[in-house]
């Protein structure tokens, strides 16, 4: 491809991903709320679409909004999700956060217990909507477009309990299989009717499972590819029984080295979010040894380097980062996480002028 000619948002995106050279390096990135608010101001737009067009985003996600039966739990100040599990929103310095105070599964101990979970299901969402976000997504230049919201292992255990649901695995698998056949079947449902009513103006696939941490995987990687690696093959294979040409973004958080290959093997293009400070997860490793089969995205440190570094020293690490990572394409250059409101403004604005000098 011709890097001199200025390209599309979704044709820089798609050039990356076929590890072309582009204009410049594709750009992605992540907020808070509180951030998102922040540099609204900053550069004077009052819309999230503003907000991206005016940093020069290449990527859009957008979802189906969820329409079906609101379900409440009985504690002040509590949001219940649509599986039922619930949260309590905690206060920092500068913001809050989400905390599961409510898990609806815990303790249950057999499979027809489980059937008879409250289940959502696909019905209860607005597909009609997702043209008009897309042709409002696009006002500003045709941009990536990315879809849905598919997670098999972390949706699982937000119904259960991380430890609990981690035991199950090992003390009563058949439990703990049939909460993610469940999950996984609903998300395949849920992601096909969603690509349908985009006709053909989506151009890729959320999948986010954390199974990682900053020493190692959550869980063995055996036991992945025993009871979640097959599921997450079946998602993948119906959804590109129908849409071939979709690609596949995987995120997960932390280390997960030892199954990076079995990613590959089942059909993820992108990975995402490239914590540099997990264990085996710097750019040089992955460059190396994956970088001819699979494109990247983040790998930005948002650790330490965003909120306590210097604008010059995140531009030092962006440059790096695009020449490990994307010399020959197959770069995204993205946070590693949603940016924090303790980031400085002019931090986030070095990231987004490294990517187009």
């Amino acid at each position: 491809m011709d890097a001199s000619r200025t390209l599309s948002s979704r044709q820089r995106v798609a050039a990356a991903i076929r590890h072309e050279v582009t204009d410049r390096v594709p750009l992605d990135m992540w907020w808070t709320p509180e951030t998102a608010a922040k540099l609204k101001k900053h550069l004077n737009v009052s819309s999230h679409a503003e907000l991206r067009d005016a940093l020069g985003l290449d990527i859009v996600w957008i979802w189906a909004e969820y329409n079906g039966p609101i379900r409440e739990y009985p504690a002040p100040g509590t949001v219940t999700s649509y599986w039922g599990f619930v949260t309590r929103e905690v206060e920092y310095d500068g913001g809050s956060y989400q905390e599961f105070c409510h898990h609806p599964l815990a303790g249950v101990e057999s499979v027809q217990q489980v059937d008879d979970h409250a289940w959502p299901g696909p019905d209860d969402y607005d597909y009609a909507a997702l043209q008009r976000k897309i042709s409002e997504a696009n006002a500003g230049g045709d941009k990536w477009v990315g879809v849905g919201e598919s997670s098999i292992f972390e949706r699982s255990w937000a119904l259960v309990g991380m430890q609990e649901f981690l035991e199950d695995l090992l003390v009563r698998p058949d439990v703990a299989t049939r909460i993610m056949e469940h999950v996984n079947g609903f998300y395949i449902e849920q992601t096909l009717r969603t690509l349908r009513a985009c006709e053909g103006r989506a151009d890729m696939v959320y999948i986010a499972d954390d199974i990682g941490t900053q020493l190692g995987m959550l869980l063995g990687p055996d036991v992945w590819r025993e009871m979640i690696k097959p599921l997450q093959k079946a998602f993948n294979d119906a959804i590109r029984l129908e849409f071939p040409e979709i690609v596949f973004h995987y995120h997960s958080c932390g280390s997960i080295v030892p199954v990076i290959d079995d990613l590959i093997e089942i059909g993820v293009d992108i990975l995402n979010p490239i914590q540099p400070k997990a264990a085996g997860m710097a750019a040089e490793a992955l460059a190396e040894r994956w970088g001819d089969r699979l494109s990247f995205l983040g790998g930005l440190d948002t650790q330490e380097l965003l909120p306590l570094g210097s604008a010059g020293e995140v531009r030092r690490e962006c440059s790096r980062l695009i020449e490990t990572l994307g010399r020959d394409g197959g770069y995204i250059l993205a946070p590693a996480h949603a940016v924090q409101v303790d980031v400085p403004v002019e931090n986030i604005l070095a990231v987004i002028e490294a990517a187009k000098e």
